[in-house]
């Protein structure tokens, strides 16, 4: 995908909305305050354009997306917790 920095350092926010799905990305040192300081909302009209953006001129978010779960993968030391050699696959057949 071309909207992904070349430093995966950062800091990534995803907004779904009746309007589309919008995702920003800043380097640590530029995360906005409004992100940063955020207590009950978050104004993203100060957050300039998004990284990706899908209007929803298209597609009717509310009929295709419902409520979001976020799944972090905290990678160790730029590796699987577990090798991937405990995943191969064998088969007494």
């Amino acid at each position: 995908m071309a909207f992904i920095p070349s430093s995966s350092e950062g800091v990534w926010a995803t907004q779904f909305d009746v309007s589309g799905i919008n995702i920003w990305f800043w380097t640590r040192k530029s995360v906005p305050d409004s992100v940063t300081n955020a207590k009950d909302t978050i104004d993203t009209s100060s957050w300039g354009t998004p990284s990706a953006a899908w209007p929803a001129s298209s597609c009717d978010i509310p009929k295709f997306f419902d409520a979001q779960q976020l799944v972090i993968d905290i990678t160790l030391c730029g590796d699987w917790a577990v090798s991937s050699s405990s995943f191969i696959l064998s088969s007494a057949r």
